[in-house]
């Protein structure tokens, strides 16, 4: 009945209704490897099926396996249903999860051309910024929109990771018959649709020429989460050259990202910094990828914006015309990229350079800690306490392990309790 998207008598209660059903869902599936762990460990007799696999088998009232797209539906209600979307998120999430649910996902959301459409439409409208922070619907809080918007592109971080093909491939807009590798990534006026991956790079678009996306400032947890889904597709062997292929010939993304790259190393927020480190990861990809094929020219552009003076004016056309900032004949060029770029800033200081700029927001220099003296636990008790707290830092790069400070202060908690 929602699909009319016209008034009917009780649609309020039956909106009510359906959210508080898909959150009941939601926190199913966030509980449901501990309940089936225990039946196990309890000595149940009862089979237990886990609810992800029961969410992708048929329903009993049309007979088919649809129940991912009745997900998948309730995301593109979310205009005006947004705690309702952000729970049908979390629900595709928790099931696209595994890597063996991948092709029943696709087989679903895949059908027809119409609901492949309308499975992009309803999650690229999710990631739209603009759109869900400009609308005024009654019950649209912010928070809802934004963490939405994390959960889809954790979402699609994960699947990127599996093996292909899987539904961030499909929501990406690769080519799942001719193979994630040999995809044709084009612009939406091309492709006659809109794809995440055209809200992504939207959304991490400079609002001018040398300051970063204005998203920085209202919701950076969501740029850095952009930056680094960036970075994996490019990174990735199957995904590296269509990306890079489609960001090389259709808005020269890395140059006019890497011209902001002194803004955000200047600013003292932590996911600005994660931002920058995001994105220098990506050049550094572009840069091998563009030096072993020895495409000299457009070597040239990102050598000579690392060179050149980060208050240069002449960065701000990056996004314009220009064909290219030296001529380019052979792969010699990157000896002459560096000359060239020292002589036009000649009168510059080199601590100006982007590079520069770069190493001189790097610490090099590490403090030595003393052991702390402990009164009432030994050394061996603390170090075992502390490996039982560790994780692993997803938003970092090398993913090196933290300490969770919650958890720590609960054991702490407990054992200061019995003294």
């Amino acid at each position: 009945m929602l699909d009319t998207f016209s008034p009917f008598p009780g649609k309020a209660s039956l909106e009510a209704a359906a959210t508080a059903a898909l959150k009941l869902l939601q926190t199913s599936l966030r509980l449901s490897d501990s309940f089936i762990s225990a039946g196990r460990t309890a000595g149940a007799s009862t089979v237990l099926t886990s609810l992800s696999q029961l969410l992708l088998g048929l329903n009993p009232r049309t007979g088919r396996p649809d129940h991912m797209l009745n997900m998948a539906k309730y995301v593109l209600y979310g205009y005006w249903l947004p705690q309702a979307r952000l729970a049908a998120v979390h629900i595709i999430r928790a099931v696209a999860a595994c890597p063996a649910h991948q092709s029943a996902i696709l087989a679903t959301l895949t059908a027809t051309p119409a609901i492949a459409n309308m499975v992009l439409k309803a999650f690229t409208d999710a990631l739209d910024a603009e759109e869900e922070e400009e609308v005024d619907v009654p019950g649209a809080a912010t928070e809802n929109s934004s963490a939405t918007r994390l959960a889809i592109l954790d979402l699609l971080q994960t699947g990127l990771n599996m093996a292909a093909p899987s539904l961030s491939h499909f929501l990406l807009g690769f080519d799942l018959k001719k193979g994630v590798s040999r995809s044709q990534l084009q612009s939406p006026h091309v492709v006659g649709v809109r794809t995440p991956l055209h809200t992504i790079l939207c959304l991490l678009s400079p609002s001018e020429p040398g300051v970063p996306t204005p998203t920085l400032a209202t919701n950076p947890q969501l740029v850095t989460a952009s930056y680094r889904l960036v970075f994996t597709l490019i990174s990735h062997p199957l995904t590296s050259d269509p990306t890079l292929r489609y960001l090389r010939s259709s808005s020269s993304f890395l140059l006019s990202q890497l011209a902001t790259i002194t803004y955000l190393l200047s600013s003292t927020s932590v996911q600005s910094q994660r931002s920058a480190a995001w994105l220098l990861r990506s050049v550094a990809v572009e840069i091998r990828v563009l030096a072993a094929a020895r495409q000299s020219s457009q070597l040239a552009k990102i050598l000579g914006l690392l060179l050149d003076a980060s208050e240069s004016q002449e960065d701000t056309d990056l996004t314009t015309t220009n064909t290219s900032l030296y001529p380019d004949h052979t792969f010699s060029q990157l000896s002459r990229t560096m000359a060239q770029s020292q002589t036009r800033q000649l009168d510059t200081p080199v601590s100006n350079h982007r590079l520069a700029a770069v190493l001189n927001t790097i610490d090099f220099e590490m403090e030595s800690l003393s052991a702390p003296t402990w009164e009432l636990f030994d050394d061996s008790q603390v170090a075992a306490v502390l490996e039982q707290c560790q994780v692993t830092n997803m938003d970092s790069a090398s993913q090196e392990l933290l300490i969770a400070v919650p958890r720590l202060h609960k054991i702490l908690a407990v054992e200061l309790s019995t003294i």
